[in-house]
């Protein structure tokens, strides 16, 4: 719905901003959980220090959070950041349609995400 209301350029690149820093953020996540045992609650509580624990919203968000972080590899991960990276890319370096970069991006990351978790 958001870039079907053609949105401006500003607005797109914040989108694609918001993604690219969410993207990471699992990437890195999923690393400090798989690699240095740190606990998936610890971890999530440093990526969002504004959400206090012990209230609904925190469980709910550590519950999807967690469920994110099961539904993809290390490997999805890094791949989808290095899509990002060839996105970034082609907004800045052509023509191309800044949209549907970003929806053929969308695509492939839920695609990855529902596969896992279905």
């Amino acid at each position: 719905r958001f870039l079907a209301e053609q949105p401006d350029v500003s607005e797109i690149i914040g989108f694609f901003a918001g993604i690219s820093r969410y993207v990471l953020s699992l990437a890195q996540a999923k690393f400090e959980v798989e690699q240095k045992k740190v606990p998936v609650k610890e971890v999530f509580k440093k990526l969002k220090p504004q959400l206090s624990e012990g209230w609904s919203l925190f469980d709910r968000k550590l519950e999807a959070f967690a469920s994110c972080l099961r539904a993809f590899s290390q490997k999805d991960l890094d791949n989808l950041v290095r899509e990002l990276g060839r996105v970034d890319l082609k907004l800045k370096s052509t023509d191309l349609e800044a949209g549907i970069l970003i929806e053929t991006f969308l695509v492939r990351f839920f695609q990855l995400r529902d596969k896992k978790i279905a």
